[in-house]
């Protein structure tokens, strides 16, 4: 059983909203167990940052209380797991895996209104960046526009909502 968008599970709703938070814990607590030098210094570096975080947010939930912490932390991280999710979920799962990596193959851009591209940074524009990934989002609009002119029909984009239905509705 899973919570993953497609699965067919009513719970599946959640996945957006907490899937970002989920995954970063797994990363801190398995992916990062390598036992190389610079390994055990970056550990030790983002397990004093993430306490450092976990004592500041024990702090703000003691000042505002309960009820307030929902609004001042909870909501805010469940949006920003929504909004972030929902570009990463579009950006990958929708495209089958390759044998090789060919970003016009195995991943997908997402368009948004210009505003709202803006807003969130053009993150949007995925294969731009699997293609091209120490470009600024900034440049994106325009190198999508050689890369439709250059590859036509292999480069692969959608409305962004149209993408989030797809997610839910295919397995």
């Amino acid at each position: 059983e899973t919570i993953a968008p497609g699965s067919g599970y009513a719970r599946s709703g959640i996945f957006l909203f907490v899937w970002f938070s989920i995954h970063s814990l797994l990363v801190l607590a398995f992916h990062s167990r390598r036992n190389d030098y610079y390994a055990r210094i970056s550990r030790r570096a983002v397990y004093a940052e993430s306490g450092v975080m976990l004592a500041f947010w024990v702090a703000v939930f003691a000042l505002v209380g309960p009820y307030a912490f929902i609004f001042v932390y909870v909501l805010p991280l469940l949006i920003a797991n929504a909004t972030i999710m929902s570009y990463i979920a579009t950006n990958h799962f929708l495209n089958p895996l390759t044998e090789v990596n060919d970003p016009l193959a195995n991943t997908l851009s997402v368009t948004a209104p210009r505003w709202l591209e803006w807003l969130h940074l053009q993150f949007g524009y995925h294969v731009e960046h699997h293609l091209f990934p120490m470009v600024s989002g900034r440049h994106a609009p325009a190198v999508r526009e050689v890369l439709v002119r250059l590859y036509g029909d292999r480069y692969l984009s959608m409305p962004h909502t149209r993408a989030l239905r797809l997610l839910y509705t295919r397995p």
